[in-house]
């Protein structure tokens, strides 16, 4: 007993070993592998989208905020070019101009038979004004250079009207006529012959200085009720001294630091100094324009030196100044109307050597005075560009289109440094939200992109499940009704011809064609028609083919429901496929209640006949139990049902006639003469023939079989020898739909007995000896 139980266990293998039909497990199992690659791709490909976006966003953003950095920084070089250029040109213009009025004077001088200081420029207004009217300065004055010993004759030559007539001649002609005057016409004034300080107070005749620079011919000429006109001594203010000194001193064109300005509020002396210059100026120029600006002066020495082109200042035969003349102008002057209406923002920041710092805002050709100190921002330093104001002027060193052979512009004493600035309203002129906005923009046009592509994405996903699951269950449905090699061939005809050469494991080819098969079969008849292929078939030599018929079923059924019918049938049917897939046997078809199968085919099975003597054994127990569960919804009468088996082995032609509904068949004599076995047999009984007799005789099984004691008459074949298969129901589990059911010893009993009365009836050659000899051979 013990080898009989272990050959059913290895039929319940045998023959399966070789090949494992996938299970929808495993079918679904390679769905979702296939199902996480696409996933994968789909966010690699959606990262690639999010990274595109990011890096094109970066990139147009670098781009242009880069170009406009660039625009920006262009425009910022070009106005500083003008800026710079333009003050060149007005120290250009403003030393070749004064340069000839200072020979004319001393050509004046000379052809007069005069001697200086004792010189009085006939037409000064005039020539003045021309000179003036060349550059930015608003006035131009003359120092005489009176030596202590010649104060006196010095005021007795002023106090003559004949040397003197020119301020009244400013007043009352050239001014009126000078378009560039802009100051009001002052008749009321007063004058001093005497020397007098910055103060307005008579230098005592005591006093050491020597020699005196002693203001007296200048133009425009707008005095004041309490300012003499002329004969202020300029040495009595340290300010002017100190340049006066210097450029009397190096023969220079000196630049004297601005006179107006207060850097230290609490200097008492410092802010009246201011206040007077401011005073004084505001009658020069514009009532609309601020006279507290910067005011810077320019002072020229005035050498005798008419006879010579070029000076040379090494000669120590040059004696010194004889004079000298000074321009007077606002700083604002030097640096307007010059940028284009566009340029706004400009911060030019001024400082000399005397640590006088002020700030000019240019916008377009406006100018703001932004007070004492250096106001431009910080953020801007490493943009600031700048330059001395002598190295500005190319006559000064020589580049002009000319050669300029007047005095040099000073390098030492009171140098003035620009240094030219953006500001933030500049920069916001040219870098503009537009980077951040088209990076945003390009951001989000991806974005949408890949918005609109997710949202595509999803549908078909969506609609690629709907097939999936489709060719899913199709693929389940065909697995069902095919064998495996059958289901090969049908998929590689219904495959589209590059589709064949992929391999037939990739799970889209294979539920492709599963959805073929059953699309073509539905909607094109001809579509399995034998011109579309070599036909499916084969001959299987070894098989057992199985055929079992429900009795009392057209009874029982003509008084139940279609569904009544149907639970029944699907529930003996579901515990039949279940058994068949556990025992490894190929279920063929059920037509009404008659349930056809067969083992040796698709793969061969040494043991085919054992295999499906068992599978009846198992059918028609487990039909008991599931007869007994639907007494209660079915009916009391559902138990008197049972089964007839009939088995019989031998070759079988096994194969697919295409077609429109086409499907796996048998044919052959094999399949008439089970048939046979099972519409003769007797219900409760397995009925096979003498071929599958021998076949379970060959296999050991021999104590399983009893001949019939009649002989049967079968249509086709005549008189045939049969048996009836003596077997007990198993004690273990019986799998059904899944599940594992275990028969109460109680059950087992009950079919036993069942089993027992059935065999004795209908076998009479039996003895009582028989319930012995049965409970000994109970296996699984």
């Amino acid at each position: 007993m013990p080898s009989e139980a272990h050959d059913d266990a290895d039929s319940t293998t045998g023959g399966g070993r070789d090949h494992v039909v996938p299970t929808s497990n495993e079918r679904e199992k390679m769905a979702e592998k296939e199902k996480k690659a696409v996933t994968c791709l789909r966010l690699v490909l959606l990262a690639v989208l999010v990274v595109s976006a990011v890096v094109v966003s970066v990139v147009l953003y670098l781009y242009t905020s880069g170009k406009e950095q660039e625009e920006f920084e262009s425009q910022f070089d070009s106005d500083v070019f003008k800026l710079m250029e333009s003050l060149g040109q007005h120290l250009d213009l403003t030393l070749g101009s004064v340069d000839a009025f200072v020979y004319k004077m001393v050509s004046h001088a000379k052809s007069s038979k005069s001697e200086f200081p004792f010189v009085t420029v006939p037409d000064f207004g005039v020539q003045a004004a021309k000179v003036l009217s060349t550059s930015v300065f608003f006035y131009l004055g003359s120092y005489a250079s009176v030596k202590n010993d010649q104060r006196l004759a010095w005021e007795n030559y002023t106090a003559d009207p004949n040397n003197h007539y020119w301020l009244e001649e400013n007043i009352h002609q050239v001014q009126v006529d000078d378009p560039n005057y802009h100051g009001p016409i002052v008749e009321d004034f007063i004058t001093s012959y005497q020397l007098f300080d910055w103060m307005v107070n008579t230098i005592p005749y005591n006093d050491t200085t020597d020699p005196y620079s002693v203001i007296w011919q200048h133009y425009p000429s707008s005095p004041t009720p309490y300012i003499p006109p002329f004969n202020w001594v300029a040495d009595t203010n340290p300010v002017y001294r100190r340049n006066i000194v210097h450029a009397r001193e190096t023969k220079t064109i000196t630049m004297a630091e601005v006179s107006n300005l207060v850097d230290d509020p609490s200097d008492e002396q410092q802010v009246q100094f201011a206040d007077l210059t401011n005073d004084w100026a505001k009658s020069y120029i514009s009532p609309d324009e601020d006279p507290s600006e910067p005011i810077i002066e320019l002072i020229f020495p005035m050498l005798n030196t008419v006879d010579k082109v070029q000076i040379d200042l090494e000669n120590p035969d040059l004696g010194p100044p004889v004079g000298l003349l000074f321009l007077l102008g606002y700083v604002r002057d030097l640096i307007r109307d010059i940028l284009p209406p566009n340029s706004k923002g400009i911060i030019i920041v001024f400082k000399n050597t005397y640590d006088q710092v002020f700030s000019y805002r240019i916008d377009g050709a406006e100018t703001t005075f932004l007070g004492s100190g250096d106001h431009h921002e910080a953020k801007y330093n490493h943009m600031g560009r700048s330059a001395l104001l002598p190295d500005l002027s190319k006559e000064n060193k020589g580049k002009g289109s000319s050669m300029y052979t007047g005095l040099p512009l000073d390098t030492k004493a009171c140098v003035y440094e620009v240094t030219i600035y953006p500001s933030q309203e500049m920069q916001d002129r040219y870098v503009t939200s537009d980077p951040t906005m088209l990076a945003v923009g390009a951001f989000l046009i991806f974005l949408f992109t890949s918005a609109v592509f997710l949202l595509y994405d999803m549908y078909v996903a969506r609609r690629q499940h709907i097939i999936q699951n489709r060719a899913l269950a199709s693929g389940a449905i065909v697995n069902s009704l095919f064998p495996e090699g059958v289901r090969d061939q049908l998929y590689e005809e219904h495959r589209p011809a590059p589709e064949q050469a992929k391999t037939k494991n990739n799970m889209l080819s294979s539920v492709a064609a599963m959805g073929a098969i059953s699309d073509n079969a539905s909607e094109d008849p001809s579509a399995m028609s034998p011109a579309s292929g070599k036909p499916i078939a084969d001959l299987f030599e070894e098989t057992s083919v199985f055929f079992a018929d429900i009795v009392g079923f057209t009874k029982w059924s003509s008084s139940r429901t279609p569904i009544e019918v149907f639970e029944l049938l699907e529930a003996l049917y579901g515990a039949f496929d279940a058994i068949a897939k556990r025992r490894r046997v190929f279920k063929v078809e059920t037509i009404g209640d008659c349930y056809v199968a067969v083992t040796g085919l698709p793969n061969p099975q040494a043991e085919h006949a054992v295999i499906l003597v068992k599978f009846a054994r198992d059918c028609m127990t487990r039909m008991r139990q599931v007869l007994e569960d639907l007494v209660e919804t079915l009916g009391v009468d559902t138990r008197e049902l049972d089964m007839r088996v009939g088995i019989h082995s031998g070759p079988v032609t096994a194969g697919v006639l295409r077609g429109e509904k086409g499907r796996f068949q048998l044919f052959g004599d094999s399949v008439n003469t089970a048939a046979r076995m099972e519409s003769h047999g007797k219900p409760g009984m397995i009925h096979v023939s003498e071929a599958t007799a021998n076949e379970l005789t060959k296999a050991g099984k021999a104590s399983w079989l009893q001949p019939r004691d009649e002989k049967i008459t079968a249509k086709g074949k005549g008189e045939m020898q049969t048996y009836f298969v003596i077997m007990a129901p198993p004690r273990t589990s019986i799998i059904s739909s899944g599940e594992s059911m275990v028969l109460s010893s109680a059950t087992m009993s009950s079919i036993g007995e069942s089993t027992n009365q059935g065999l004795r009836g209908s076998l009479p050659g039996r003895s009582d000896s028989f319930d012995d000899e049965f409970q000994a051979t109970v296996e699984v």
